[in-house]
């Protein structure tokens, strides 16, 4: 497995769970074209769901935001 990412581009990846809640991603290449993602709070992020912030987005979950 490759190298944990937190960033594309120089931009954290967000996910917002069905709650509403934003949460901080991280993430890895695990095979050629296959990326997983899961939340700073352990949650798997669903595939094609994760964004990159622009303008007011924040990460509204508590242990997310904890966690540097």
């Amino acid at each position: 497995m490759s190298a944990t990412i937190r960033e594309i581009n120089n931009r954290p990846m967000f996910w917002t769970d069905k709650t509403g809640v934003t949460h901080k991603c991280e993430g890895a290449d695990v095979h050629k074209g296959i990326r997983l993602l899961w939340t700073l709070c352990e949650i798997d992020v669903p595939a094609n769901s994760a964004f990159l912030p622009a303008g007011d987005d924040r990460v509204t979950c508590k242990v997310c935001g904890e966690k540097k």
